[in-house]
């Protein structure tokens, strides 16, 4: 408690907030930096806002960092391991081959050798062979978290020349400052005419730096012709990204251990030019990539000659450059980017040292939010706001990573459109699954057949609808020039809960509740309630079947002359009238 009898936490300042007035009744000019003492009860209405952060009163004015080991590039080619020290208040830093003597604590370097580490013969101080631990590698991680991947089991000589764009140090100056100076680069190497993906490509870049964080992965898929900046893309991300690499020729087995040893960052250029197998380990790659716990089983041969089962951890974010469409469900794991030739100059060589910079930040990003609780209100924020835009399942998945990031930065406003657009982009996409296709299909044979069933009275002209499996797969395969049976329609029918009969030529979809299941997975998918071959459902009966009985829309027993197609419905001349009217205004 204070003088005032108000009890406060000490927090630092991430935005230009103005003059805030206190439960205390003392008004606060806060600006982005500024370390100060609030009222609790202001205090917790910023941290929701994420306008500003706690700062432990032991920990000085920086937030606690956290994070392995990362190896370092100083500009002679000098390879330094980095990580948090223990209270996460500072960095401890060592050069690749500085051992430490168990017994006696003595220091001894040894130097790199063919790119290879070796523990020194014998202690220089007590004169033993040893144990010895590496400096930085072996230490124990800085803060608990268990989500921040363990490194302990990689030898020093891993580090000894990364395959990756490395940063040179770490720096945290301007961190508020990093979403824009990230999407200025993006935008001053590549080109498009849609403004937001800058936004969107910007968080996805951040984001891969903060892996350990993620249960889920957004994947990239840049489609366009030759030479439209696919490649481009591609390398402008991985100079800004974490551990990226982007290899033009590969084998299954090195691309999975890589991964899985390395956590690198995987950018493909050239994925319509890979051979059937390996697309098809390519593609093996995104699908076990995007969830945490989800690996690649192989079976390789141990030394003694046997062959044993090994499994590959593949979690990492993936990108991938192609001309042509990949298989259905790799596009609906992505984030699509559509490339196009560019209308403004860009330079023809990357600035390199504003590359190295940018990594040196996003390196104190890293240890600054792994594991942290900054993270965690971020997260929060972002799903509350995803859920209240009614976005759920994959496509929350994909973008929970990017708005949190986005929200950490206090670009939410800005990665807005992006959201819009992919929530425009899932909606057409829904109509073009195989789900979709078939749902049209049983669609369109309903209003076929109610187009040409006669009804009497009050009955109820979608009792009794069968719909034959095999005429189903037919109007599919028209709609999509595949050659599918009825069995695998029967596999979706199930999925989508319809209800079936057997009869003598064959399965029907026969279920009581058709018209009201149909209708809502039309909704479900963003289908119309029309036939495909849209008609007007008001239509004149033929002669033979006009007659005088009870109206389908009023109900009097009136002369009947025309058929609510849809609805299956005999109506009278003044009814159909009327709706043909609400139909047009329509």
């Amino acid at each position: 408690m204070t003088g005032d009898d108000v009890d406060r936490r000490r927090v630092q300042v991430l935005e230009d907030i103005g003059q805030v007035l206190g439960v205390n009744g003392r008004d606060y000019e806060l600006q982005e930096g500024d370390v100060v003492d609030l009222p609790a009860d202001n205090t917790e209405a910023l941290l929701e806002r994420g306008a500003v952060e706690p700062i432990a009163e032991d920990g000085g004015d920086l937030p606690t960092l956290s994070g392995p080991p990362e190896p370092v590039v100083d500009d002679d080619g000098t390879v330094k391991l980095v990580r948090p020290s223990a209270d996460g208040h500072d960095i401890r830093s060592a050069e690749l081959g500085t051992w430490v003597c168990r017994r006696c604590g003595t220091t001894t370097e040894t130097p790199v050798h063919n790119g290879e580490v070796q523990e020194p013969h014998e202690c220089s101080g007590c004169e033993r062979q040893g144990p010895f631990i590496h400096r930085i590698l072996d230490e124990e991680p800085s803060r608990k978290g268990a989500a921040a991947p363990q490194q302990s089991d990689l030898a020093p000589s891993a580090f000894a020349d990364p395959s990756w764009p490395t940063p040179s140090t770490i720096s945290d100056e301007g961190y508020a400052d990093l979403w824009e100076d990230v999407c200025d680069w993006i935008h001053t190497n590549w080109v498009t005419d849609e403004e937001h993906l800058y936004d969107g490509l910007t968080a996805f870049a951040i984001s891969t730096w903060l892996r350990p964080n993620f249960n889920f992965l957004p994947q990239l898929l840049v489609m366009g012709k030759h030479e439209t900046g696919k490649t481009r893309l591609l390398t402008t991300l991985a100079r800004v990204s974490y551990r990226a690499r982007t290899p033009v020729s590969f084998t299954p087995a090195a691309l999975f251990r890589t991964v899985d040893k390395y956590d690198i960052t995987l950018f493909l250029s050239e994925y319509h030019d890979l051979n059937d197998d390996l697309r098809d380990e390519v593609n093996a790659v995104i699908k076990g990539s995007q969830k945490r716990g989800e690996d690649v089983m192989r079976v390789q041969k141990s030394a003694g000659g046997e062959f044993a089962p090994v499994d590959f951890d593949i979690f990492t974010h993936v990108a991938i450059g192609t001309q042509f469409d990949p298989p259905d469900d790799i596009v609906s794991r992505c984030i699509q980017i559509q490339t196009k030739p560019a209308d403004r100059d860009v330079p023809v060589w990357f600035d390199e040292e504003r590359a190295e910079e940018l990594r040196d930040r996003l390196l104190y990003a890293r240890f600054r939010l792994l594991d942290s609780e900054e993270w965690d209100r971020a997260e929060q924020r972002s799903l509350k706001w995803l859920n209240d835009r009614g976005i759920s399942g994959r496509l929350r998945e994909k973008l929970l990573t990017l708005v949190t990031v986005a929200d950490l930065w206090d670009q939410r406003d800005a990665i807005k459109p992006f959201v819009e657009a992919m929530e425009t982009e899932a909606e057409e996409d829904a109509k073009d699954t195989d789900d979709a296709l078939f749902i049209r299909a049983v669609r369109d044979l309903a209003f076929d057949e109610l187009g040409s069933t006669t009804v009497l009275g009050d009955a109820d002209p979608w009792e009794g609808l069968a719909i034959p499996l095999s005429d189903v797969a037919d109007r599919f395969n028209d709609m999509t020039g595949r050659d599918i049976g009825p069995g695998y329609m029967g596999q979706i029918r199930g999925r989508l809960g319809l209800e079936k009969a057997r009869h003598s030529d064959g399965v029907v979809i026969r279920d009581e509740e058709l018209r009201e299941k149909l209708e809502a997975l039309c909704e479900q998918n963003n289908l119309d309630w029309e036939h495909s071959g849209y008609q007007n459902p008001i239509q004149r009966l033929e002669d033979h079947e006009k007659g005088k009985r009870r109206c389908g829309e009023c109900g009097r027993d009136r002369f009947l002359t025309h058929r609510h197609v849809e609805e299956g419905a005999h109506l009278c001349e003044e009814c159909a009238d009327e709706l043909q009217e609400v139909i047009d205004r329509e």
